[in-house]
């Protein structure tokens, strides 16, 4: 009897929402997931080029930027390579520069990068403590990254 019952339960339809309050469900559930996917989308970044300095063989280009986002109020100072001419790699969608990024840090800092050679970059950071990087990659593509930090 109990299995019966059971299978009688599975049966039946689902009620389902109809009319007026079934339509006003529909367009509040439809806002919600507009409203959470503009949420998520709604970053919008700044950055500003410091520097940028061409490699001797003219195949990369190491640029030094400040990138302010929306709700960060400190700011990112990075470095980040990229091939060929041109000041900064092109921006994401959200208006940051995040292709080629070899180093970050917390706030707006001195940053100084120096090419050794073609394939050898330096990075030097002003003042720059280790517990405030976010990134620092010893490598990116054949260009082989060294580090200094100077009070």
């Amino acid at each position: 009897m109990r299995v019966e019952a059971a299978t009688n339960a599975r049966q039946q339809p689902r009620p389902r929402l109809r009319g007026p309050v079934g339509a006003a469900c529909l367009v509040l559930c439809a806002a919600a997931v507009a409203m959470l996917a503009a949420g998520c989308a709604s970053r919008s970044c700044k950055e500003r080029l410091v520097e940028s300095k061409e490699s001797p063989d003219r195949r990369h280009n190491a640029a030094v930027l400040v990138r302010n986002c929306a709700g960060e109020p400190n700011g990112v100072t990075h470095v980040n390579l990229h091939a060929g001419y041109g000041t900064a790699p092109p921006a994401d969608g959200d208006g940051s520069v995040t292709r080629g990024e070899v180093f970050s840090i917390d706030g707006q800092r001195q940053i100084n990068v120096v090419w050794k050679g073609a394939q050898s970059l330096q990075v030097e950071c002003v003042g720059c403590g280790a517990n405030q990087v976010f990134k620092k990659i010893p490598a990116w593509e054949d260009v082989q990254i060294s580090y200094a930090e100077r009070e």
